[in-house]
């Protein structure tokens, strides 16, 4: 049988500051929607406290049986799945990379942080046709063992919740979000284009991709053992302020505003509580019509 796992034949570079990434063209028709991010972690509320990391067996790991299901719902999915090197293996930031598929016979891919001295710089290469073979499972069970063996309880959480949201953006990918619109709006991000002409026209889609990935990844951890609700949502509410900060939603067109309101919680929880109290803004406006369609 052959193996799932094969070697990287190169390596991905990772910025920090990024929390998008292309190809190297400046150009837009050949622009590639990715996304290559960082995700902040609260110190404090991190500690996981049951079950320890050394006397335990990795399958009674608080969260094993959760890893395993989405890795095998990653693979399963045609994606593959690519160790890189955690920039801080002990701290509080983690990178994660989603890559669609760039042509006919190329894979998606998700780049993980993952302890590559155990594991080796491997691919985890998803099965043809998406079949999972016993003995398929139970090489990524044991894959997952060896991951959870060399983390703590907290870094296996912090990767559990940045592959979700990767996973997420694939979720959002399959359902035809990645559009020449979302295109537009990533190609404007990155290069700071937020000097009016309608701008935000496209740039929203941006924080509305970012949404959904989240709710995708919340839809699946539902679905498992996973229990750590207030870590995930101060990763998430974090995210999602940070790229509102980022995309200059602030200063939207009321049009703009519309279409963010949609989102719900997402959006009021991560924009500015003063931003609708502008005199005479657009957002002011956007609020005494929407109140005066309820009157």
């Amino acid at each position: 049988m052959t193996s799932p796992i094969s070697r990287i034949s190169g390596s991905t570079p990772v910025s920090p500051l990024n929390r998008t990434e292309s190809n190297s063209s400046s150009s837009l028709a050949n622009f590639k929607i990715s996304f290559h991010e960082s995700f902040e972690f609260p110190h404090k509320k991190l500690t996981i406290k049951e079950e320890s990391n050394t006397a335990v067996a990795a399958e009674e790991r608080p969260l094993y049986w959760t890893l395993v299901k989405l890795f095998l719902e990653i693979l399963q999915s045609g994606i593959d799945i690519v160790p890189t090197q955690p920039s801080d293996a002990g701290g509080y930031a983690v990178e994660a990379f989603f890559r669609p598929p760039e042509g006919l016979g190329v894979r998606s891919a998700i780049h993980l942080p993952l302890p590559i001295r155990a594991l080796g710089k491997k691919i985890v290469r998803a099965p043809s046709g998406g079949r999972l073979s016993p003995a398929f499972i139970k090489t990524i069970e044991e894959y997952v063992e060896k991951v959870v063996n060399n983390f703590t309880n907290e870094q296996v959480l912090r990767l559990v919740i940045v592959a979700s949201h990767e996973f997420g953006h694939y979720q959002s990918y399959v359902r035809g979000n990645h559009d020449e619109n979302l295109k537009k709006g990533l190609y404007l991000f990155q290069r700071k284009y937020h000097l009016g002409n309608k701008a935000d026209e496209f740039t929203w889609l941006v924080f509305r991709e970012e949404c959904q990935a989240w709710k995708h990844a919340e839809i699946f951890l539902r679905k498992t053992e996973f229990r750590y609700w207030e870590v995930y949502e101060e990763v998430k509410n974090g995210s999602l302020k940070t790229y509102f900060d980022s995309l200059n939603l602030t200063n939207a067109s009321l049009d703009t505003y519309y279409k963010l309101s949609f989102l719900g919680d997402d959006f009021k929880k991560n924009s500015p509580s003063n931003l609708f109290k502008k005199e005479g803004g657009p957002r002011k406006k956007f609020v005494e019509q929407q109140e005066s369609s309820l009157s």
